[in-house]
């Protein structure tokens, strides 16, 4: 894989979405998820540019430019589903539960969540989002194992996540599909190479 290209996925992975990076085998200590809408966005355009360069480029890589289609278009949905905000918090989480790290950056690691978790509350009472009996269960879990352990270092975020069980149980769609996953399934192994280019 060029290593131009590796370096490009891990820059999106640092900058924007760190837990996807330890998905893939990277973690990122002390890195927080942008889950805004600025952070969405730079992730699809992040997906967009990297597109357009490798076609360009006269090394293609066939199968990240297969990943890159296939994940800016699950983007593209992932985030109209409450189950995508839900587990990549169970997930960063646990990933942040796994490392050391002194009061600043754990303090500064929930303040992303919260930016996080209120940019979907404001989607969930605003447009909607698909609300899948797994995603409650998931924001029930966070809040029964990991929130605890937080302490004064979460500030808001238990009512936060309070406030969106609450919206989220009145939008519950019993027959509701899950998100695409944040690794897309058969490109796992790609995606760990690109990163530890």
């Amino acid at each position: 894989m060029p290593t131009v290209v590796g370096a490009r996925v891990r820059v999106l992975a640092v900058g924007i979405r760190p837990t996807f990076a330890a998905e893939c085998g990277v973690p990122l200590p002390g890195m927080v998820d942008i889950l805004d809408s600025y952070g969405i966005s730079g992730w699809q355009i992040g997906l967009r540019q990297l597109l357009s360069e490798s076609s360009r480029s006269g090394r293609r890589n066939e199968r990240l430019l297969d990943w890159g289609r296939a994940e800016l278009e699950a983007d593209m949905v992932r985030w109209h589903h409450l189950g995508a905000f839900a587990t990549t918090l169970r997930r960063a989480t646990a990933n942040w539960a796994a490392g050391s790290h002194d009061d600043d950056d754990t303090l500064t690691f929930w303040r992303g969540w919260r930016r996080n978790l209120a940019h979907a509350h404001s989607l969930l009472i605003t447009v909607g989002l698909v609300v899948s009996p797994a995603a409650l269960a998931v924001l029930h879990d966070v809040q029964k194992s990991v929130l605890p352990g937080a302490g004064r270092f979460a500030g808001d975020v238990p009512e936060l996540l309070a406030c969106i069980r609450d919206a989220a149980t009145v939008q519950l769609s019993p027959q509701a599909v899950d998100a695409p996953p944040l690794v897309l399934p058969g490109h796992r192994a790609l995606l760990t190479a690109a990163l530890a280019s």
